[in-house]
């Protein structure tokens, strides 16, 4: 497990391999947004939770850092809706 600290104040806590963030960790972005899940290459992919600044959350399916498969989306009044995604866009 390791905390860096990034150029733009980001941090990221967890798993490293080959220089990549690779396994389980959180991202913790400057403006507030936070993912918490699966990496691979430097890339959000597999099962992760993204909350985002306004607080809306996406939980679900990632693949080379955008959304894809199946996710949730809660919004911050607390409307949720479930879809598929395909390259971060509704599918």
């Amino acid at each position: 497990m390791l905390i860096t600290c990034c150029a733009d104040g980001s941090i990221y806590e967890g798993n490293w391999k080959n220089n990549y963030r690779n396994g389980n960790g959180t991202m913790t972005y400057e403006s507030g947004s936070k993912y918490e899940g699966n990496w691979k290459n430097d890339a959000r992919n597999g099962q992760g939770t993204m909350t985002y600044e306004s607080g809306s959350k996406y939980e679900g399916n990632w693949k080379n850092d955008a959304r894809n498969g199946q996710g949730t989306m809660t919004y911050e009044s607390g409307s949720k809706c479930e879809w598929y995604w395909k390259n971060d866009n509704i599918n």
